[in-house]
This record gives C-alpha cells, structure tokens and sequence, in this order.
C-alpha cells in the first residue's frame, strides 16, 4: 500500500487541466481577477507536497503528474476540452466527454471530475 491511486494521479492531471484552460481562456478583465485569485493547487506548498507524494505512486503515475505539473497534458483530456469548445449541439458535447471517458478503465472519468470540479470551483 501506501501509494496514491489512480483516480488521484487522474484527478489531479484534470485539476491542474482546469487551472490552466481556465487562464488561457478568460477575458483580460477576468483574467485579471483568475491571476489575483490563489491556485486552487498553489506552488508554494501544495505542488511542493505532490512532487513528495510521487515517490508513493506508480511508474505512470508519476509521469502523468511530473507533465502536468509543467503544464503538459494527455492529448485525449485536451482534444476534450477542444471540442467541448467548439461544440454547437449538446450531441457534440456528450460525444467528446463519452470519448474521454472510454480512456483507461476509469482514468478519462476521473481526470474530467477533476477538470469540472477546478472550473465549477473557479467561475
């Protein structure tokens, strides 16, 4: 035991997701408001507490969070977000989270609650 579970390792990568679509797609006046907010994961202390929790997780674990921590993301999370985006009809949203979702036995589910619980969070 003693290592973090899957759902942590996705959940986390979808957070941190969601802080970073969040900055990059405000306007100027609430992207001003997002950089005086504090990070819902802040560097100083909790970002320093994930890279010592690496050590407990496994192999892939650690490389999902080691991308995401500089702000790399799985293809599948971010084309996710893409076409969400752009979506004109619901289908096209359940189309894309239903795609993300069949990722991993529970990794595309657990990223995404990541993902929309930063931004229900956030906005």
């Amino acid at each position: 035991m003693g290592r973090v579970n899957a759902f942590g390792d996705d959940f986390i990568a979808g957070a941190l997701l969601g802080e970073t679509a969040l900055r990059l797609l405000w306007s100027a006046e609430s992207k001003a408001v997002a950089d005086s907010l504090e990070p819902m994961i802040p560097w100083s202390k909790g970002k320093e507490d994930l890279w010592i929790a690496m050590n407990r997780t496994t192999d892939a674990g650690k490389t999902l969070l080691w991308q995401a921590l500089q702000g790399h993301f799985p293809n599948y999370l971010i084309e996710t977000v893409r076409c969400v985006s752009a979506a004109k009809k619901k289908q096209e949203i359940a189309d894309a989270v239903e795609s993300a979702v069949a990722c991993g036995a529970t990794s595309g589910t657990d990223a995404l609650t990541g993902f929309v619980l930063c931004v229900e969070t956030r906005i």
